[in-house]
């Protein structure tokens, strides 16, 4: 998981489960990333432990030799700090559950939109990280790359930020800020049907 989990302060970490870790310890294959501090596998020797909701990092690791290989620039205490003031937050503001919930919501809007749209072939996604998938056909499933660019564009007009992804680059793809609410959910897929509708009904 990359640098936004220290919401600006670049900060990463990977998860895993102890038999995998250990496993790749064993390999003695060295895991490198040049993020400022990785969070480690919990369970394993001088690693973070974790609570159930998988929120709280604590016991750092004693030294880089018993974090199972894996290390960034040795776990130093700034940012540390800042990756534990990140965990708090979430939990405190129960952010998890409100990705669900808003999450849950712009699917079901964004699906609604498919059966309006024939352009949009698939929508899928968990939490808040959803993407929109636009096809030219229903048969062969011909990637819709310009249309996809050109929604991209307009809704920077909007001041809607999106990017597109996949091998086409023709998925719209959605993945706000954690503070993303359900006014700015129903505000994002109004905005993409008016594009929709006002741009394929002059063609």
């Amino acid at each position: 998981m990359g640098k936004s989990i220290g919401n600006g302060h670049p900060v990463a970490c990977m998860a895993t489960t102890q038999a995998v870790s250990r496993a790749f310890e064993a390999t003695g294959v060295e895991y490198f990333n040049t993020d400022r501090v990785s969070l480690y596998s919990p369970g394993c020797p001088g690693t973070h432990s974790v609570d159930q909701a998988g929120l709280e990092l604590r016991n750092p690791p004693a030294s880089a030799s018993q974090s199972a290989g894996i290390k960034g620039f040795g776990g130093n205490p700034v940012s540390c700090a800042v990756g534990l003031a990140v965990l708090d937050v979430l939990k405190t503001e129960q952010l998890q559950a409100h990705a669900t919930s808003v999450g849950s919501f712009l699917l079901e809007h964004l699906s609604q939109q498919k059966a309006k749209h024939p352009i949009i072939g698939d929508v899928r996604g968990t939490g808040l990280f959803i993407g929109v998938d636009l096809i030219k056909d229903e048969t062969l499933r011909t990637p819709a790359t310009e249309e996809a660019e050109y929604l991209v564009s307009r809704l920077k007009e909007n001041y809607i930020l999106l990017s597109t992804d996949g091998p086409g680059r023709n998925i719209l793809k959605f993945k706000p800020p954690m503070c993303f609410s359900l006014d700015n959910a129903q505000h994002v897929v109004a905005k993409l049907d008016d594009i929709l509708t006002g741009t394929w009904k002059k063609k």
